[in-house]
């Protein structure tokens, strides 16, 4: 039978130290030995980064690079579902009969070449203000019933992606073109604009009918309108209640209706860009040359140590 006993805790922290001396000592003789080759065959890593260095550069042309083009844009709630549905299908088309999409979206079959997809993802309103504050990565599901990251239901960012091209103005006027010319969403587009205008009407006769009851009520003596208070000869005084009652309902429908009329502004066609220009992203060339740089020495160096064991080996 084997001895077994229990250890100290002062054992325990020898035998640790002494595993970890070990290490230490292998890590430094590695060390030590990867850097006298890459002084003695200095060579190798000058060779490998600069064959790196090229590859960067040519990977990092424009006509390789991969652009993404953001653009907020509004339209009507209710057109929602049938804008994703023909994003969806235009990215179809597009693999599928690429000169019906070119004819489509008036492009030349070259433009064609650079569009590689084209994306709708929703705006988060953080603060409720009606202005974006962030645009999410992807449109997911569960995004549009989060209660916290609150999605604005009538703002979209168009995503448009390329290679090797970032003009991107053609491509926005043939979104635009095209959702115009689909009988479905520009019918549903007329009749939601339509019902904004009544509600906007209708919030302005609310609003005269309620400003002209608080005048009325304001002046009723037989209602506690009026007081005469001769402790500090003021005199007879109004009192503002009835009113104050009139002015809260009043405020409701101002903004409702202000936030009716933003929202029914600058709705030309289905889809509305707030902006003419788009925002443009791309990976830093520099920190892509940077990588293949260090990724260029890291391939030098254990080249070099190779080639130094294999000589120190015969």
């Amino acid at each position: 039978m084997t001895d077994i006993r229990e250890i100290t805790l002062l054992e325990l922290l020898i035998i640790i130290w002494q595993k970890l001396k070990k290490c230490l000592c292998e890590l430094f003789r590695f060390i030590k030995l990867t850097v006298c080759a890459s002084v003695k065959y200095f060579w190798v890593l000058i060779a490998s980064m600069i064959v790196f260095l090229g590859l960067g550069y040519v990977v990092s042309l424009p006509m390789f690079t991969k652009y993404r083009v953001e653009g907020v844009a509004t339209f009507f709630t209710e057109n929602r579902l049938a804008l994703e549905n023909e994003i969806r299908i235009l990215n179809s088309l597009k693999e599928t009969n690429s000169d019906l999409f070119n004819k489509k979206f008036n492009i030349t079959q070259q433009q064609n070449k650079y569009l590689k997809e084209i994306r709708l993802l929703p705006v988060i309103d953080f603060l409720n203000d009606s202005v974006p504050d962030v645009i999410a990565m992807e449109n997911n599901a569960y995004i549009m019933s989060d209660t916290v990251n609150r999605v604005v239901p009538y703002m979209v960012s168009v995503c448009f992606i390329f290679r090797g091209n970032m003009d991107y103005k053609p491509y926005m006027e043939g979104l635009v073109s095209y959702l115009d010319h689909v009988e479905s969403l520009r019918k549903t587009d007329s009749i939601a604009k339509a019902t904004t205008m009544s509600k906007i009407a209708f919030y302005d006769k609310e609003i005269e009918r309620l400003e002209r009851l608080s005048e009325y009520d304001y002046f009723q003596a037989d209602k506690g309108g009026l007081s005469l208070d001769y402790s500090k000869k003021q005199g007879i005084t109004i009192e503002s209640s009835s009113k104050r009652l009139y002015y809260e309902d009043i405020k409701k429908l101002i903004k409702e209706r202000d936030f009716l009329s933003n929202y029914a502004s600058n709705k030309d066609h289905v889809i509305n860009f707030m902006s003419p220009d788009m925002m443009v992203y791309s990976f830093s060339r520099i920190k892509l040359l940077s990588i293949f740089l260090i990724v260029g020495l890291a391939v030098g160096i254990v080249l070099a140590h190779c080639i130094y064991r294999r000589r120190r080996w015969r």
